[in-house]
């Protein structure tokens, strides 16, 4: 079987599992929307949708990202829209996520949620095929009864890990 077929394969079945409705536990039901917001997330970049990436984080000065592939912290709505608006409007830019792993927890007051989450990232550009496994946090709040990104950090593992 093609690589992009199994890392296709592989993506359709964590989103799958991730939106598959079923009788749980308010905690349950909490961690199973906060994926739900991280799948539509990664879509989204995958899908050069920036009307629907920009629904997912919180549109204010209290968020921040950190990633390996920019040097400086970005912090507030402004500046995070203008980096990731760039990245999602360059199409000669494709990738795709594959969560090899991921622990969702949720606050005991349910307002706030993080994820650690191990990731396969399979990137296109311009005709050139590369890969990498990163560590990576997300952070969100729960706002007006909808989870909102607040915190995202990824970390590139080092090569020959």
């Amino acid at each position: 079987m093609a690589r992009p077929t199994v890392v296709a394969l592989s993506l359709g079945v964590f989103i799958l599992s991730c939106t598959q409705p079923a009788l749980v536990s308010h905690a349950d039901n909490e961690q199973r929307l906060v994926a739900e917001v991280l799948s539509r997330s990664a879509r989204s970049l995958e899908q050069h949708d920036w009307s629907t990436y920009s629904t997912v984080w919180a549109n204010d000065s209290d968020i921040s990202v950190m990633h390996p592939g920019s040097r400086e912290w970005v912090s507030g709505w402004k500046a995070v829209a203008q980096k990731y608006r760039a990245l999602v409007s360059d199409t000669s830019f494709h990738f795709r996520a594959v969560p090899v792993r991921h622990d969702i927890h949720v606050s005991p007051s349910g307002d706030m949620a993080w994820v650690t989450q191990e990731d396969s990232l399979y990137f296109l550009t311009r005709g050139k095929t590369s890969a990498l496994v990163q560590w990576s946090t997300a952070v969100l709040e729960k706002r007006g009864g909808r989870w909102k990104l607040i915190h995202a950090h990824a970390s590139q593992f080092p090569s020959g890990s």
